[in-house]
This record gives C-alpha cells, sequence and structure tokens, in this order.
C-alpha cells in the first residue's frame, strides 16, 4: 500500500468531512470519525445525521474499496451487515463496480457509505428503504446478476458465473441467455469486462454459493 496515496486521498476527505482521523494499526490504515452528511433520493425525505464511522483500507488500496463499520451501535446487526461487523454496502461486483469509478478515500464516502447511511437512517423513521428492500447472501448475488445480465433465468447466471470462475470464455459458443448468437456478439463483451474488477477465486466463491443456494431451494419444494 503506497502511504503518500492514503495521505493525500486522507486530507480530500477531511477537507469535506474535517472531523475524521487517520491511524496505521496492525499493518493497516483506518480512518475514524463522524461522518455528517445531508441526502435526498427523488422527492423523499431529506436526511441531515451524522454517524461514528471507521474506514479500514484494504493492503491493496486502491486497487480495492475500503471496508466501514460504524461504531456507536446505532446500525443494527440485522441492517445489511456482515459477521464481523462490516456495513454491507451492496454485491461484491456492484460495490467494486461503483468504487473504480471514483477510487479513493471520499469517492467511498459520497458513492457508496452515505447512501448506505441515508437509506439506514430513512427507514428507520419512514418503515421503508429509500431504494427498495435488497436481499441478502446468495439470493442478493443472483438479483444483482440477473439485473446487470438483464436476465430472468437464475441458471443463467450461474452459467455466466461458471464462465467467470473457470475463465472458461469462448466467444463462437452459443451465449447461455439463449438468445441464438454466439457469445462474443451477446453477452461475451460484458463478460470480459467485469474481469477487471473481480478475481478468478472471487467469481468461483460466488459461482458456489449461488448453486447452494439454488440446490437448498430445490430440494424445499
Amino acid at each position: 500500500m503506497n502511504g503518500e496515496i492514503v495521505w493525500d486521498h486522507f486530507k480530500e476527505l477531511q477537507g469535506e468531512f474535517p472531523n475524521v482521523t487517520l491511524a496505521f494499526e496492525n499493518d493497516r490504515f483506518y480512518v475514524r470519525g463522524k461522518i455528517q452528511f445531508r441526502a435526498q433520493y427523488q422527492d423523499r425525505e431529506l436526511v441531515d445525521e451524522a454517524y461514528m464511522i471507521e474506514i479500514e483500507l484494504p493492503t491493496n488500496y486502491p486497487n480495492a474499496p475500503p471496508n466501514a463499520r460504524e461504531l456507536e451501535g446505532r446500525v443494527p446487526y440485522t441492517f445489511h451487515t456482515f459477521p464481523d461487523g462490516t456495513l454491507c454496502l451492496g454485491a461484491p461486483l456492484a460495490v467494486k463496480m461503483t468504487f473504480s469509478k471514483d477510487s479513493t478515500l471520499l469517492g467511498f464516502v459520497k458513492t457508496l457509505l452515505i447512501p448506505y447511511l441515508y437509506s439506514f437512517s430513512y427507514a428507520a423513521t419512514n418503515e421503508e428503504l429509500p431504494y427498495g428492500e435488497l436481499d441478502h447472501g446468495a439470493k442478493g448475488i443472483l438479483n444483482f446478476y440477473k439485473e446487470l445480465f438483464r436476465v430472468d433465468s437464475e441458471e443463467c447466471c450461474i452459467d455466466f458465473l461458471y464462465i467467470l470462475a473457470s475463465q472458461k470464455y469462448r466467444g463462437h459458443l452459443l451465449c447461455p441467455c439463449n438468445s441464438g448468437n454466439i457469445l462474443r456478439k451477446c453477452h461475451g463483451p460484458m463478460l470480459l469486462e467485469l474481469q477487471k474488477y473481480q478475481t478468478q477465486r472471487e467469481f468461483g466463491i460466488e459461482f458456489i454459493d449461488c448453486v447452494e443456494f439454488i440446490k437448498k431451494n430445490r430440494r424445499k419444494v
């Protein structure tokens, strides 16, 4: 991790959120402090809030997005959080794709963290999420891929994930979406683009989780 890049990104963040500090602990950089924001989605209620947040930078930052935790216990573990207390800001690939557009601390806070905190604050007073409810785990990942690939079939998403996880891209074969087109003239370019955001192993984990989810649901029927 380049400490100079981290410092430059931190100073940019501090310029808009002055109540944050930077620390280096156990070979990791951490940003901690109050994130104060005003946000509104479409014509919904304006939220003016502040949360005490910890942002943990991965060792390969800024090539990968940070993780965030809420430090005062206001966000319950039942609200889109992982077992280790980090906030679930979206499907893993969606988070990586969003972060890639502005791979800075300020970009992370504005495009990923604040929308999450706004969503929680809005739901706390309105008993609904402003962007709609998102599913957790493998079901949420499958729904994300169905929307991304613009398909209705979970099995089709599994086929795409297999290609990404195995790296067995064959552009001359028929596309799994059943369009009748070969892969390179259909979803192929998108699959090649997605390989920039996640490793083969990360796609493999999603593939296995989604296959197990589908198998488990079929056993229930």
